[in-house]
Order: C-alpha cells, then sequence, then structure tokens
C-alpha cells in the first residue's frame, strides 16, 4: 500500500476531501448532527488528509485553542472502516504531532477522545483529564499531552 500525507490549512482543495470522509465516519457511521461535525474551526486549523494507493481515506485536524494558551487541540481524526485495524489512524495522529511540534508555539495538546479509542491515543503520551463526558451522543474523555516532558 503506498500511502501518502497531505497537510493543508483551512479550506484548500483537499478540504472537499477531508471533509467526505469525516461525513462518512461521524455523520453517517456515528450519526453526528451535520451541522456540529463542521465549525469555525476549520477555516483556520492544519489539517492533514492521508491517501492510501491514490484514494483519501483519514484525516485530522489541528488548532490553537482559543482559550489556553499555549495548547493545542486535536481533533476530527478519522479512518474509512475499511482501512481500519491496519494502524493508519497512527500514522494521522504521527503526523499531527509532527506539524505541532513543527509549530515550536504549543506545550501541551489536547483532544476530546472517544471512549473507544482511549488506548491509541495513550500510546501517544497523552493521559485522560476528568471525567467521561457525551459529546454529539458519544462518550469521550478530554485527554491531555504535555509536550515539555
Amino acid at each position: 500500500m503506498d500511502i501518502e500525507m497531505r497537510i493543508f490549512k483551512g479550506k484548500s482543495d483537499d478540504f472537499a476531501s477531508a471533509l467526505a470522509i469525516r461525513q462518512r465516519v461521524f455523520v453517517e457511521e456515528q450519526k453526528v448532527p451535520i451541522e456540529i461535525e463542521q465549525d469555525e474551526f476549520d477555516s483556520v486549523a492544519t489539517h492533514v488528509l492521508l491517501l492510501a494507493d491514490g484514494v483519501a481515506v483519514g484525516t485530522g485536524r489541528l488548532f490553537a485553542d482559543p482559550v489556553q494558551q499555549n495548547m493545542a487541540k486535536l481533533g476530527r481524526v478519522a479512518l474509512l472502516p475499511e482501512y481500519r485495524g491496519l494502524h493508519l489512524g497512527q500514522v494521522i495522529i504521527a503526523q499531527l504531532m509532527e506539524e505541532i511540534k513543527k509549530t515550536g508555539m504549543f506545550r501541551k495538546v489536547s483532544i476530546h477522545a472517544q471512549v473507544s479509542a482511549v488506548g491509541l491515543y495513550g500510546r501517544f503520551g497523552f493521559v485522560r483529564v476528568g471525567e467521561e463526558f457525551l459529546e454529539a451522543g458519544i462518550r469521550h474523555v478530554e485527554m491531555v499531552r504535555d509536550l515539555t516532558k
């Protein structure tokens, strides 16, 4: 399998492909209301788009937390169902973490992780913070990684 990773800011040409993946995973599969799947951060975020053999199969994004200084927010990490179990989610997260490090402006990274993905983010040094909560009807926990350690 030939893997390509595209990195882009805001709503570039590749955004439509990333959005199609998010639509399929979050809206169709997980029943997230379409009106909350897209938000104001899409236009300012750095997005990654993973292509396998030329097909867009996964995505994720990062942006500066608008409230907490020196904190990056990771999110909208999605992988098409037929590509799960191939460790491609780890490739997406690793690329997002690399992009965060390149900026040199963040001390911490946080994500609202679906409970089913806690182990995946734990492999990248994220630690669970606080109690479980519902977001779009799905069980989540906040996880944070300290980049200074």
